[in-house]
C-alpha cells in the first residue's frame, strides 16, 4: 500500500468517524459515494438496513437533538487496501453500546469514497 493511499483512505475514513462522533452531516457527506448503503445489526438483533441519504437524516436528527445525542468514543482500527479496494475496520462506543463497522471504499477518479457499510452492535 502507498503512503499516499493509506493517507487518502484514512482522510475519508476519518471524515465519517468525526462525521457520527460530531453528528456533522458534511463531513459524512464528503466520505460517502452517492451509491452508498450499510447493513448491520442492533443491539437488540435487528436487521436494519439505510440508503445514503436515510443516514444523513440520522445525522441531522442526531444534531438536532445534541443535548441527548450519546457522544461517541474511537476510530480507525485496521485498514486493508489492494489496488482500488479497501477496508477499513471501525469502532465507536458510548457508554451503553459499542458498534463495530466494517466500511468498503473504492477510488473512484482518484478519490476514495466509502461505497458500504456492515456493522454490528454489542451491549456495553
Amino acid at each position: 500500500m502507498s503512503a499516499n493511499d493509506e493517507d487518502a483512505i484514512r482522510e475519508t475514513t476519518q471524515l465519517y468517524v468525526d462525521g457520527v462522533k460530531y453528528a456533522d452531516k458534511s463531513k459524512i457527506d464528503k466520505a460517502f459515494h452517492q451509491d452508498w448503503n450499510m447493513t448491520g445489526f442492533y443491539v437488540e438483533g435487528n436487521y436494519e438496513t439505510f440508503d445514503r441519504d436515510e443516514f444523513i437524516q440520522l445525522i441531522e436528527r442526531n444534531r438536532e437533538n445534541a443535548d441527548s445525542f450519546p457522544r461517541y468514543e474511537g476510530g480507525i482500527v485496521d485498514v486493508h487496501h489492494h489496488g482500488k479496494v479497501a477496508v477499513v475496520k471501525i469502532n465507536l462506543e458510548n457508554d451503553q453500546v459499542i458498534f463495530t463497522d466494517y466500511l468498503s471504499l473504492l477510488e473512484i477518479d482518484g478519490q476514495w469514497k466509502i461505497i458500504h457499510k456492515i456493522w454490528d452492535t454489542e451491549r456495553k
